[in-house]
């Protein structure tokens, strides 16, 4: 399986409307088809629920959206890379 590396920012494309990009939706495509895996790194996750929570406090996504998301990207496959923070040290 071919893997590939994103981060946040292309994950955020695939949720707000406004911000979706054909480059995006097509990562977003391979991941759900199975034909790749993705590879994030360790502050991905931090990042993505910030985003959410931002864009809840903002009043752009309700609660219950981002939930759905994060349950919709934990169903994706993606792996965390967790070597990631040892190199910022």
């Amino acid at each position: 399986m071919n893997r590939f590396v994103f981060d946040s920012s292309v994950t955020m494309s695939w949720c707000f409307e406004d911000e979706k990009s054909n480059e995006e939706d097509s990562i977003l495509d391979s991941l759900q088809q199975e034909e790749r895996e993705g590879i994030v790194p360790s502050l991905w996750r931090l990042e993505v629920v910030n985003v959410l929570s931002i864009a809840e406090r903002h009043g752009r996504l309700s609660t219950a959206h981002s939930l759905l998301v994060l349950e919709f990207l934990l169903e994706l496959p993606v792996i965390i890379d967790e070597t990631t923070q040892e190199c910022s040290k």
